[in-house]
């Protein structure tokens, strides 16, 4: 029988399923072409760090609660910086690790998973998933988390494993699971099945219903239908993660609707703090570029970013460098060179899209 906690367990972890590779918002220039960081944490510190920075003896629980809470809002657009606040709760967690019980134990473990997934470290990531028990009412969250990275390690067969062993704990959550990794093994019956749990899946503010149209829309991209694909990308994009927006401006450039991205991007600048992701930046740049503004400063900002990332060797960004080089300073080998480093550490959908243009401009 499944007990309540894991059901309301659920919903935390579909939400951080939503993810895509996160940027920090404050830029570290390296001295020399030769300096690379292989960790960066910024100055920026919550308020919410600097209140248990300041506690002597700050307690656990409210610790991995805030930590959780951190991780969450990371995901959105100019939230980024939460990461390293989470971080930083990590590191004065580990020394209490003692006093943890078995369920702070594994609350813990997911929270040190969610953060190296974020940082594409995503065997680390699985391999601190494995800990978790499945008599712990953490255990749902575990199994999501661990389909999730194994189906963008293009894994399917080990995905769907961990999708069906879902569906003993929460059903929906399981079906959603096992239909998205078919989608991505281009099954055929995923179309039917879709359209038949359309109907569930219309309460707002439901992680599920977000989840259901995040589906929708690499369904329909993946069939190359973008009009549709906008559409599902767009279910309630004002509260949506920063990786859905970057799927809906995708599929709005490919149906032809720059302005719109231009629009829709530039009124989160002040609610982002002036410290949007460079994912955002580079569509920025490349909605700006389409519209032939003038001046180009999207375009300019786009380029210094670039051209920090190359000095770092940074691949935790080598989508967005393979970005800029197919879409905004259109140079073949360079997007190439990127895009394959991309598609070593993720295959998505989009990820797969950027190698392809990349390869198609290598062609020409």
């Amino acid at each position: 029988m499944v007990i309540n906690k894991r059901y309301q367990l659920i919903p935390v972890a579909l939400s951080l399923l939503l993810v895509s590779s996160l940027s920090f918002a404050k830029q570290w220039v390296p001295q020399s072409e030769e300096e690379v960081v292989l960790h960066y944490e910024p100055n920026r510190m919550s308020p919410l760090t600097m209140t248990v920075q300041s506690s002597t003896q700050p307690n656990p629980q409210r610790l991995l609660t805030m930590m959780s809470k951190l991780i969450q809002q990371s995901q959105y657009p100019g939230q980024s910086h939460a990461l390293n606040d989470a971080s930083v709760m990590l590191k004065r967690l580990a020394p209490m690790m003692h006093s943890l019980n078995k369920e702070q134990q594994a609350q813990y473990t997911i929270a040190k998973a969610n953060i190296a997934q974020q940082s594409h470290h995503f065997q680390r990531a699985l391999d601190l998933l494995s800990n978790v028990k499945d008599s712990s009412e953490h255990y749902p969250q575990a199994l999501l988390i661990q389909s999730r990275l194994l189906l963008i390690q293009g894994n399917y067969p080990a995905a769907e494993k961990a999708c069906r062993k879902l569906i003993s704990y929460h059903i929906q959550a399981g079906e959603l699971c096992t239909i998205e990794v078919k989608i991505y093994q281009r099954s055929s019956n995923t179309a039917q099945s879709l359209s038949i749990l359309r109907e569930r899946y219309t309460a707002d503010n439901d992680p599920l219903t977000r989840y259901f149209h995040q589906i929708q829309g690499t369904s329909f991209r993946i069939e190359q239908n973008y009009q549709k694909a906008e559409e599902a990308f767009s279910y309630d994009l004002l509260n949506a993660p920063s990786s859905q927006w970057y799927q809906w401006a995708d599929m709005a450039f490919a149906n032809q609707r720059p302005q719109k991205v231009y629009q829709a991007l530039k009124a989160l600048i002040p609610s982002a703090d002036n410290n949007l992701e460079d994912g955002f930046i580079m569509r920025l740049a490349r909605a700006e570029k389409e519209m032939q503004l003038v001046p180009a400063n999207y375009q300019k900002l786009a380029q210094q970013l670039v051209e920090l990332r190359q000095r770092r060797n940074d691949k935790l960004h080598a989508a967005d460098i393979a970005y800029y080089f197919i879409f905004i300073a259109q140079n073949p080998e360079q997007a190439l060179k990127w895009a394959k480093l991309n598609w070593q550490q993720v295959k998505e959908p989009s990820d797969k899209h950027i190698l392809q243009q990349a390869s198609a401009m290598n062609n020409k």
